[in-house]
């Protein structure tokens, strides 16, 4: 059994379970729904409170099939797979014990016992279909990334008011504090899986009929080929909305981007301390280290060198995530009226919380580069670490996703950042085409855990 709620999941953008929604459509035929998350639920989807199929607008509503209205909704009654998916190998040794491998987190598989309620036996037959239908997911992305999966990870009740029975009448029967805010507890509790696909169901179980009713217990699952929960990304920094204290902007002459690490490798070569004084009791030649290869490099990186760069450090303070949680970038970049070449971002660690200058820079401190060759006007970057994709959106039509570099032109590596100290962001374009005046910068970071 695992803890994450039962009472809500959404699938591929749509809404699949809704105990809430489902209650109060079945309260006007008599029937009685328990345990839907309390009056907070709506609230917390941005939803007004609900009243009928029709009027709401309900995700299986169809204006021009009434069986659609006599359909009441999904309650949701379990929620299997939800826990964690790491193991590790073992090697024997030719001696006693053995010798532990990584731990690897395989995909997931998400299992749900759900609860159809309709009105009668055609609207039930009617939901059917249309979970059936819901549960392919887009069906235009099938040859792109796959579906994602939100839930919530406890019912978005006010927090002091959890009892220990959750379902209990009193629970949702009681006032709520004044300053709770059920949309931003909804924010806090949702969790989501990437690169999901169905994997097996909807598969009926059993049909009740009941009083003024009729229901059917039913089962799928889901399969999550990312096996992390992600929380909602939580937003450090913006560009249109921060302090001028937070960031560093100053434009750079004949800029060496690679120089950072050059001086990182004389500060890692420098082992005087650990070199012994001569003793001839102890003459032995030094160790031949042999040289490690650098990586090959991209024919179209060209990010050695800025004859003119626009050169800005961001600082991203510490305590605003988890810090048990591992985290994710996320970045959103608009770059206006004017084209953007020769784009890096690059994360630094600021465990001392310093001001954002260069001097404070240490060299080997780079957590993760990433560098784009070109954006054209008015096109706006999204760079997700959690589904490991960069896309670009051109005056509102996607285009192809662009080739992302490494450090010096290598592979890029998706960063996961696992602590939740300071950091710094640097940015850095080619300066001779200019900064445009509506280039809006936002930095967010999403937590994951292996088990909900």
């Amino acid at each position: 059994m695992t803890v994450a709620w039962e009472g809500f999941a959404c699938y591929s953008g749509m809404e699949i379970v809704n105990s809430a929604r489902a209650a109060a459509y079945a309260r006007a035929y008599g029937i009685n729904v328990n345990c839907t998350g309390g009056p907070w639920m709506a609230e917390s989807l941005g939803h007004a409170p609900y009243s009928s199929p029709d009027q709401d607008d309900a995700p299986w509503y169809d204006a021009f099939n009434p069986d659609s209205k006599q359909f009441l909704g999904v309650v949701g009654s379990a929620i299997d797979g939800a826990g964690g998916t790491g193991s590790s190998s073992w090697t024997d040794l030719l001696s006693d014990g053995a010798r532990p491998g990584p731990i690897r987190r395989g995909a997931r598989e998400v299992g749900f016992t759900a609860t159809l309620v309709a009105a009668d036996r055609a609207a039930l037959a009617y939901g059917l279909g249309w979970l059936a239908s819901a549960l392919r997911g887009d069906l235009c992305n099938d040859a792109g990334e796959a579906d994602q999966l939100v839930v919530y990870a406890a019912p978005p009740v006010p927090p002091a008011a959890t009892p220990s029975e959750p379902c209990t009448t009193a629970l949702y029967s009681r006032a709520a504090p004044v300053d709770f805010d059920a949309a931003a507890r909804g924010d806090e509790l949702e969790r989501t899986l990437f690169r999901c696909r169905l994997l097996e169901g909807p598969e009926i179980a059993s049909m009740t009929r009941i009083q003024g009713g009729v229901t059917a217990e039913v089962t799928w699952t889901i399969k999550a080929g990312v096996p992390y929960w992600y929380h909602r990304p939580t937003v450090l920094w913006a560009l249109s909305n921060t302090d001028l204290d937070d960031h560093w902007t100053a434009v750079a002459l004949n800029w060496d981007s690679q120089q950072i690490y050059a001086d990182c490798e004389r500060v890692e070569q420098d082992n005087s301390c650990l070199t012994p004084p001569p003793d001839a009791n102890y003459d032995c030649p030094p160790l031949d280290t042999p040289i490690v290869p650098r990586p090959p490099k991209d024919p179209c990186y060209k990010g050695d060198f800025y004859p003119n760069a626009w050169r800005t450090l961001y600082r991203i303070p510490a305590g605003r995530t988890d810090s048990w949680l591992e985290k994710a970038p996320v970045f959103e970049i608009a770059n206006g009226d004017r084209q953007m070449r020769s784009l890096m971002l690059r994360w630094h660690s600021n465990p001392a919380e310093l001001p954002p200058h260069p001097d404070n820079l240490n060299p080997c401190g780079v957590c993760a580069e990433l560098w784009i060759a070109y954006l054209p006007p008015y096109a706006t970057l999204y760079v997700d670490s959690r589904r490991q994709v960069a896309t670009v959106d051109c005056a509102g039509s996607r285009t192809a996703e662009p080739i992302l570099f490494g450090q010096n032109g290598g592979v890029y590596t998706w960063p996961t950042l696992e602590c939740s100290t300071g950091m710094y962001l640097e940015m850095v374009i080619d300066g001779r085409y200019g900064v445009s005046q509506g280039l809006d910068l936002t930095i967010s970071l999403a937590e994951r855990q292996d088990a909900c």
